[in-house]
Formats: structure tokens, C-alpha cells, sequence
């Protein structure tokens, strides 16, 4: 409790029994009969009920009034997971373009646990992607992955998916081939898991193949109009 007091609510505990210490207190008691043994852990237990109600209250708040109440990428991306889950997609999607677009020096990104800035609105960029996805919205979720590609840290998951969609997006959807073949070349950096790999791999062969049926049939069409 007093860490998530530090981190959500701001609040550090001054002379607070460490919870390590109540089981040994509790058993001294029994023991001696001292009641001034828990005296600390009851003080403990009522500051635990009062910081209860602060994060229920700071939680009714995210959920009333959505994205417009967090603050930073991190609260943000934490609420768009609560929305999602419960089927509230649209105000999922709020949240996690407001994630993905926070400014990354906000300082609460540490404290709510998903690391750096780029940390929090990557997580964001990809689950906008795959709402997107699910929405048959492909030209957004192409342009959030590829919005992902771009910032300085992202997991390594998190970017040989990225990657293998927009891969897939440029192959199947815009025909460009080109762009695909980099894409999937892209997939492969950092070395992905085997099953991974070997559909990047198929996907790549695949490609050359395409890449030079088209080389060839223009090379013929050239030599026909000459």
C-alpha cells in the first residue's frame, strides 16, 4: 500500500510500521500480552483504510471523466486497458491516442510502472493498432504502427509486430511491394523467436518472388513496345 501511495497519490508514510514487522508484533503479543506492541499496526491498518478510500475516489474520477483526467502516458494508457476490457472501445480509444500522444518527459511515467516515455506510448500505439485492426480501420492502425517504429524505445515484441503488420499492410493492401520487403526485413532485427523468424523468412521468399514476376513482366513489356 505505501508504494502505491507513493507513486499514484504522492504520499510517502512517516514512521510507518514496516508490514514486514506486524506478523512479529502480532505474535509478541499473543506471547507477553503487551498491547503496546499494536498499537503501530493498528495505526498502520487506519492509514491503509484512508488511502483505500483516496484511490477508490482517484479511480471513480479516471472512469467518470476519461482521458481528459489523467495525467500522462502512463494513466492514461492504464485507463484505455480498464475501458477495453469492460467493451468500451470508443473511450479505449481515447485514452490510448491520449497515451500515445502525451509528452514523453511527464514524470509520472516511472511511478506508474511502465518505464520511460516511449515505454508507456508504444504500449498505446499498439493497442490503438490492433483496435484499428478490429475496426477494419487499416490506414489508421498502419499509421500508429508505423508511429511506433519511430520512437527511440520499444520493446522487442512489441516491434517485430509492428513491423510484420506494416509488412502485411503495404503487401496486401497498397501492393507496395518494395515497402513490404523492407518491412519484413525490419521483422527480423532483433533476431525474433523461431516461429517468428520463419514466417518472416516464408514472407520474404515470398516477396523476392513477387518482386521479380513484376521486374520481369515489365522488362517484357519494354522490349514488346520497342
Amino acid at each position: 500500500m505505501a508504494d502505491l501511495e507513493r507513486k499514484v497519490l504522492g504520499l510517502r508514510r512517516v514512521g510507518d510500521v514496516p508490514g514486514a514487522e506486524i506478523p512479529g508484533r502480532y505474535v509478541g503479543y499473543l506471547r507477553g500480552g503487551d498491547a503496546r506492541l499494536l498499537e503501530p499496526v493498528l495505526e498502520h491498518n487506519r492509514l491503509d483504510l484512508v488511502s483505500l478510500g483516496l484511490l477508490a475516489g482517484l479511480a471513480c474520477r479516471f472512469v467518470r471523466d476519461g482521458a481528459l483526467a489523467t495525467a500522462g502516458a502512463a494513466q492514461a494508457l492504464g485507463l484505455g486497458r480498464v475501458y477495453e476490457k469492460v467493451g468500451r472501445i470508443d473511450s479505449a480509444i481515447t485514452c490510448y491516442q491520449s497515451a500515445a500522444g502525451a509528452d514523453q518527459t511527464e514524470g509520472c511515467e516511472a511511478s506508474w510502472g511502465h518505464g520511460s516515455g516511449d515505454g508507456a506510448r508504444a504500449l498505446a500505439f499498439g493497442r490503438l493498432a490492433r483496435l484499428y485492426r478490429r475496426q477494419r480501420r487499416h490506414g489508421d492502425a498502419a499509421e500508429a504502427w508505423a508511429r511506433l517504429l519511430s520512437l527511440s524505445r520499444v520493446p522487442d515484441p512489441l516491434r517485430h509486430e509492428a513491423s510484420v503488420a506494416l509488412a502485411v499492410h503495404h503487401e496486401h493492401r497498397l501492393r507496395d511491394l518494395a515497402a513490404a520487403q523492407r518491412f519484413a526485413r525490419r521483422a527480423l532485427e532483433p533476431r525474433p523467436p523461431a516461429s517468428g523468424r520463419e514466417a518472416v523468412q516464408h514472407r520474404l521468399t515470398r516477396l523476392g518472388r513477387k518482386i521479380e514476376a513484376t521486374c520481369a513482366g515489365t522488362e517484357r513489356g519494354f522490349l514488346q513496345d520497342s
